[in-house]
């Protein structure tokens, strides 16, 4: 902690890194109890959203339970290019893996015998004018027997756990950005950013790969931050090559962030040497936990991403090319921007404008902030470099989505959640340094009004952020798939 002491009142890009291997041990002990009451009041409401909403109301939930389930019976993959039979077969495994390990451990476990029934029924279209089968956003119906069903309901639980990893690797990445003593503001306002996006927690409570997605996502930027901000680690490269390749494993928008790995090494280079090897190891590590699976797709279908029989299974229904600027335009921008923060359903039930139009005023509000600190030279070089790898995350994640749009519609915001991290700290990093300017990084505790500030700023978007969710599933959820 000496180099930390050593740091001036303002930091400024010629700043020393900060060289404490760790941040743990510097936090207060009052911030780490509100960390911990962020995680408990997560599972709460993402266990609200869990009960709340009917098997298969949450989007392609029943597609990836199928895939679980053609997995646990066969103990192999399923064809790709049979949508009748298992619709996502075209995903990496490793989610729909997890998952069918639940089961076969939990049967036996419990001696409860072979399952001579589906995990879950197949789904009939919603009847409106039906009485016990669901509410009027409803994309199926719910008889009373089908509404509660113990395999579904259980494969939500992993992803419960794999969105409360998340929510605890943002904290911990913001917390590596700001390291004590600096002020605990940016960190915990990310945790609550993380904890509390309604869309996020409404995908957390479902069967979704797009959770695990999201987990591999966040780790990867800790590390990466880690990496940008305090002394070189041989370990942490090794952690970067198994990261990536598990979720080469989980999702293929994952891969594309060995673009910043990539960079983040480039930048923090001791010579060209080190940068070829430490790119070398992640490579070398990724293709020995991913390699095999791209081979047996090769092997079974002419070429490692399947594109063939992808093609087959699911014809383009996009009408717009790039040239268009669609993502520009109506109804593409609202559609991700929307269902980036809250809609609910099989992409059905949207909230009032007004509050959508309340998170394009924070993040305006934090963009500013941003251009403080970049103005008032309040970041070090290297919390310059890891906001920059952030950034990236997010542009590429979005840039995926617009490239896969010009062959299928799939305008949902989930698909950018491996950079859902980023966002929140960046978020955080922005709003914090409006209202505390420099000092919401300088390495030196609030004091005064300040501190009152920063725990206003806290409170008041925690709470918002509560209601929000209550409002959510009080209002949306509950009476619009129920």
């Amino acid at each position: 902690m000496t180099c930390l002491a050593s740091y001036n009142s303002e930091i400024t890009p010629e700043s020393v890194h900060p060289a404490s291997p760790s941040t743990i041990a510097g936090i207060p002990r009052g911030e780490r109890t509100i960390v911990c009451a962020l995680a408990i009041l997560y599972l709460l409401v993402v266990t609200a959203y869990t009960i709340a909403t009917p098997y298969a109301e949450a989007p392609d939930e029943s597609l990836h339970l199928r895939y679980i389930e053609y997995m646990e019976r066969h103990h192999e993959f399923p064809p790709i290019g049979n949508p009748a039979l298992v619709a996502d077969s075209f995903h990496p495994p490793l989610y729909y893996t997890i998952g069918a390990g639940i089961i076969i451990a939990s049967r036996k476990l419990t001696g409860y015998p072979e399952l001579l029934t589906r995990l879950g029924p197949l789904q009939n279209a919603h009847d409106p004018s039906a009485t016990g089968q669901g509410g009027p956003f409803a994309s199926f119906a719910h008889p009373p027997s089908e509404r509660w069903l113990i395999w579904p309901f259980l494969l939500r639980i992993p992803s419960i756990l794999m969105g409360l990893g998340s929510v605890l690797l943002t904290y911990l990445t913001a917390r590596a950005l700001v390291p004590p003593p600096a002020p605990g503001v940016v960190p915990v306002l990310a945790t609550v950013f993380s904890a509390l996006i309604p869309q996020a927690d409404f995908i957390r409570g479902s069967i979704s790969n797009s959770n695990l997605s999201e987990l591999i996502g966040a780790w990867i930027v800790f590390l990466l931050v880690l990496h940008l901000v305090q002394p070189y680690s041989r370990r942490r490269v090794l952690w970067l090559g198994v990261a990536l390749g598990l979720g080469l494993l989980t999702k293929f928008n994952v891969g594309l962030l060995a673009l910043p790995i990539v960079w983040a090494f480039w930048v923090r280079r001791d010579s060209l040497r080190a940068w070829l090897r430490d790119s070398g190891i992640v490579a070398l590590l990724a293709a020995v936990i991913a390699g095999w699976y791209f081979v047996w797709r090769t092997l079974a279908y002419g070429d490692p991403l399947a594109l063939t029989a992808w093609h087959q299974m699911f014809p383009p229904d996009n009408i717009y090319k790039l040239s268009d600027l669609f993502w520009f335009q109506e109804p593409f921008r609202g559609m991700l921007w929307t269902s980036f923060w809250g809609v609910f359903g099989n992409q059905a039930i949207w909230m009032p404008d007004w509050i959508y139009n309340a998170f394009t005023l924070l993040t305006l509000l934090a963009i500013v902030g941003g251009v403080i600190l970049l103005a008032r030279r309040a970041l070090s070089r290297g919390q310059q470099e890891a906001c920059a790898v952030m950034l990236a995350t997010l542009v590429l994640m979005y840039f995926l989505v617009i490239g896969a749009s010009t062959y299928l519609v799939a305008w949902q915001g989930r698909e950018m959640y491996p950079a859902l991290s980023s966002v929140c700290i960046l978020l955080s990093l922005g709003l914090g340094a409006l209202v505390l300017g420099p000092k919401a990084v300088q390495t030196v505790p609030l004091t005064g009004r300040a501190r009152g500030f920063g725990t206003g700023l806290v409170a008041t978007m925690g709470a918002g952020l509560l209601v929000l969710n209550i409002y959510a599933i009080g209002w949306f959820v509950i009476p619009g798939l129920n």
